[in-house]
């Protein structure tokens, strides 16, 4: 005898599903999921879990050659998006003190927020969550191996030389094989 419990969820979901795919709402949600992915270069996990965790994405035009990569991440969050020192200290998993002196320092070299005009690259901030490595490695190998970027178009995007690139990436994965 079967069990005609485990038949009718099947059907219900061939039935929801049917719907979702002709209902408008649907239809309009997934061309606004399919324009934002494509404005802000995010893969589908990456889109999905901004909206599960609201998760910050930092574009990668704030980083240049004046400010280190901390310096930019901490000065952004702290000026752009206004966040306090000890919600950038939770996000990038980092000591308040160090955020604090690295905004400090940034704020010495670069005055004013940062003008955002490109955001076609842009980073999650929990790539910078991992303290076994700097914020610099975390970065380099999530646009090397996420983003399948090669060293040269990393260090012009960083505008940093194509060797300290190299360098870093292969230092990320001498501590990443240190586990």
């Amino acid at each position: 005898m079967r069990d005609k419990s485990i038949v009718k969820p099947e059907k219900n979901r061939d039935s929801t599903i049917s719907k979702i795919n002709n209902d408008v709402d649907f239809s309009e949600f997934k061309q606004l999921y399919d324009r934002i992915k494509d404005r802000y270069n995010l893969t589908a996990a990456e889109l999905i879990s901004r909206l599960e965790r609201e998760e910050i994405i930092i574009p990668c035009s704030i980083f240049d050659d004046k400010l280190t990569i901390l310096q930019a991440l901490c000065k952004y969050l702290r000026e752009n998006l206004d966040l306090s020192y000890q919600k950038i200290a939770s996000l990038l998993d980092r000591n308040s003190r160090i955020v604090w002196r690295a905004y400090k320092s940034s704020i010495q070299i670069m005055h004013g927020q940062f003008v955002i005009s490109d955001y076609s690259l842009s980073v999650p901030v929990s790539i910078f969550s991992n303290r076994k490595m700097s914020v610099f490695e975390n970065l380099v190998v999530y646009l090397k191996e996420k983003r399948d970027l090669r060293y040269k178009d990393i260090a012009l995007l960083l505008k940093r030389d194509e060797r300290t690139i190299w360098t870093v990436y292969k230092r990320a994965m001498v501590k990443r094989n240190e586990k």
